[in-house]
């Protein structure tokens, strides 16, 4: 057998996944604090709004992952030392507003005939710029940033 890394097959340990889960919530909590904020404010670039969801179905996955680690539940409620915390709640929440946020991108996103994501223009130069989505047209995805914002501690 290989040795195991970060990067392999070999399943995380309690400890690790409980580790990356937290800080990959950090994270998602941060970007999507960021994009509300803009989202309310002056505005999102588009590739920043496609940059995030590609970001959250990566995590998504591993959340999954880490969410069926035998013992789990247990082992968060004693390195959080809350007899009454529930990971498995607090994994299902954060999974779904997770999945509600990708759901909302994907479904409400500017596209073409053909699907195609429309967030880039041509300026006259040849050159291009992102698409800046103002708030007005963000203010489903605020609702959905906050919602996610929410599952998260």
């Amino acid at each position: 057998m290989a040795f195991p890394s970060n990067t392999g097959s070999v399943p995380y340990t309690l400890e690790a996944g409980l580790s990356v889960a937290m800080r990959m919530a950090g994270d998602i909590k941060a970007q999507a604090q960021a994009l509300l904020s803009g989202a309310q404010s002056g505005g999102v670039f588009g590739n920043s709004i496609v940059a995030f969801a590609a970001f959250l179905a990566s995590d998504l996955t591993q959340f999954n992952v880490i969410a069926s680690l035998s013992g789990i539940g247990s082992y968060a409620q004693s390195q959080i030392g809350s007899a009454t915390e529930n990971i498995t709640t607090d994994f299902q929440n954060l999974t779904a507003a997770i999945t509600n946020t990708i759901n909302w991108i994907t479904g409400n996103f500017p596209k073409d005939a053909n699907g195609n994501v429309l967030y880039q223009q041509f300026n006259a130069d040849g050159t291009s710029k992102y698409t800046l989505f103002t708030p007005a047209q963000l203010t489903g995805f605020a609702t959905q940033l906050n919602a996610l914002i929410a599952t998260i501690n």
